[in-house]
């Protein structure tokens, strides 16, 4: 998995966005954006392509968990 942040290019952004099954216009929304990785963490694109079901296939622990640790 790469780290979106890591990718250059606004095409190269879409292209991976579009590529999670996030909509063309939350996509274009996100790359287009003026705000940076950090801020864009809590954007609806980001929301809707690395969903908790994602992490859990990845094998990621959820972070509820790692909060009661």
């Amino acid at each position: 998995m790469r780290r979106l942040d890591s990718v250059k290019t606004r095409g190269r952004r879409y292209r991976e966005l579009r590529r999670l099954n996030v909509p063309e216009r939350s996509a274009s929304a996100a790359v287009f954006s003026p705000k940076g990785p950090w801020r864009l963490s809590f954007s609806q694109a980001l929301h809707q392509g690395f969903t908790k079901a994602r992490f859990r296939r990845l094998g990621l622990p959820p972070m509820e968990k790692l909060m009661d640790a």
